[in-house]
């Protein structure tokens, strides 16, 4: 291992902690979430079937939470990983809280692997090489208590193995070069598309307001996103003080404020910014903290090279000649409670639909009436994953024989969800109208309306009446489009 030795060299301590913090602060946001999305995604109301789920996708019955799992323990975890939040940030314990709250997030994706997608990937992501990182030197709160108003001399001093931060770093590069790579795979990548279309989509805070008036400098955007995103790894290995280094920050800081600010996964790019504060540990704290190096690499850094080597591994999925190594070192990563994808829209071209729906409630006693989406379909993007799946648009690949049993589960849960919460005398007809964005239908104008299901109760139990089996597709990855319909719209 000694000729890994110069890759530790120490680094300051004080980015290593915020760092900490910042993740500390993700993770809250996001435990606080799932207690909030809890009713629909996680408890026995749930629209999803664990028991269901815990069948097709066995291989996720690897976690704390089994068919069964009563839900004051589901909501006790979840109240859990906030409390251990507040500690990590407070520095209080703070490896044996990141290793928690890792337990807790890997087994509360899998409770829900349905609807995983990135922000549930990043954060436990995070939380995994927080408890690798160097973590506690600075920013505790005994530390404050200790030493008071000295704290922060002695903190600005402080270095710690630099090994885990330059192994953190190179696999979020690693994420950066292969996202943007693959997008060099994509038509509307290419020609300057792809960001209308994704904007288009329900994962876009207001999807209605983009019109074809904004594509000719989205199409810029688009561009500049293609060629910078596989670059952004050169500023991690640039020397303190680099103009580059300053550009390709810039470079940075637009694209992920302007995805947090257009789509709704704020976690994810806050946490790809909060990276940054290891990239330029020196520039935060100057000349302050002087590195020595470290000539040992312990557990952490042996977990870490190998971590990075099989994360390395696990996206050369498609590379011709060596692509199947990636199979194995996804089951490893899995094995170790790692989940997450190594693409990013770069499937815009063949899996975005739009979805318009109308609702009808029809009374046994009086005429039809329109009913507005948000009662059926809630907001929020596990509601989008679940609706995707009703289009024959699936997150992950699903057995052929329980693709109709999931989507009709998915069907009974909306519907139940409905009853549930706003009753129902008679029944419920649910129309959809879809259609792709592409560039000759950018204003989503060529829809025709169809039946998406029918649902009533009977006996206090909901029956569904009639689904719609007549979309397919062979995509592997939702991007359902929903606009909005309400009354007399």
């Amino acid at each position: 291992m000694r000729r890994f030795a110069c890759l530790a060299t120490q680094v300051p301590a004080i980015p290593v902690d915020l760092f900490r913090i910042a993740v500390g602060v993700l993770s809250l946001v996001w435990f606080a979430g799932n207690l909030s999305d809890a009713p629909d995604t996680l408890l026995s109301t749930a629209i999803i079937d664990h028991d269901l789920l815990a069948r097709v996708f066995w291989f996720t019955r690897w976690g704390l939470f089994q068919p069964g799992t009563p839900d004051a323990v589901l909501l006790a975890a979840q109240a859990a990983g906030v409390v251990f939040s507040i500690t990590l940030i407070l520095g209080a314990r703070p490896r044996l809280s990141a290793v928690l709250l890792y337990l807790l997030a890997v087994s509360t994706y899998r409770w829900r692997f349905l609807v995983m997608y990135v922000e549930d990937a990043f954060i436990h992501f995070l939380l995994l090489w927080t408890i690798l990182l160097p973590i506690g030197k600075t920013f505790t709160l005994r530390g404050w208590l200790r030493h008071g108003s000295r704290s922060w001399s002695i903190w600005r001093e402080a270095c710690v193995p630099g090994f885990v931060v330059r192994a953190l770093i190179g696999s979020v590069g690693l994420f950066y070069l292969a996202s943007g790579l693959r997008k060099w795979t994509s038509p509307y990548w290419r020609s300057g598309f792809a960001l209308f279309a994704t904007l288009k989509l329900p994962v876009s805070r207001n999807p209605e307001f983009w019109s074809v008036e904004h594509q000719s400098w989205l199409q810029l955007m688009t561009w500049a996103t293609l060629v910078l995103e596989p670059l952004m790894p050169v500023m991690f290995v640039l020397r303190r003080g680099h103009p580059l280094k300053g550009l390709l920050f810039l470079a940075a800081l637009g694209l992920h404020v302007g995805i947090i600010l257009t789509i709704r996964v704020p976690l994810a790019n806050f946490g790809c910014l909060a990276v940054l504060l290891l990239v330029f540990r020196d520039e935060i704290v100057g000349a302050n903290a002087l590195p020595r190096v470290g000539t040992r690499l312990g557990w952490r850094e042996r977990v870490a090279m190998v971590l990075l080597f099989t994360i390395g591994c696990a996206m050369l999925r498609g590379v011709p000649y060596i692509g199947e190594v990636h199979k194995p070192a996804y089951l490893a990563l899995w094995l170790g409670g790692l989940a997450i994808e190594y693409r990013l829209f770069d499937w815009i071209d063949d899996a975005n639909v739009a979805a318009e729906y109308e609702l009808f409630e029809r009374p046994v006693a009086g005429p039809p009436r329109r009913v507005p989406n948000e009662r059926l379909f809630p907001p929020g993007n596990r509601s989008m994953l679940l609706q995707a799946y009703l289009h024959n648009l699936v997150w992950m690949p699903v057995p052929a024989g329980e693709r109709a049993a999931i989507k009709d589960s998915i069907f009974a849960g909306f519907a139940r969800r409905y009853v549930r919460r706003w009753g129902l005398d008679g029944s419920m007809m649910v129309m959809v109208s879809r259609q792709r964005c592409t560039p000759d239908n950018m204003e989503l104008l060529r829809g025709h309306p169809s039946l998406l299901f029918e649902f009533k109760v009977a006996n206090g139990q909901v029956e569904l009446l009639r689904t719609d089996p007549s979309v397919r597709t062979a995509t592997n990855r939702p991007a359902l489009s929903v606009r909005r319909s309400w009354p007399g719209r």
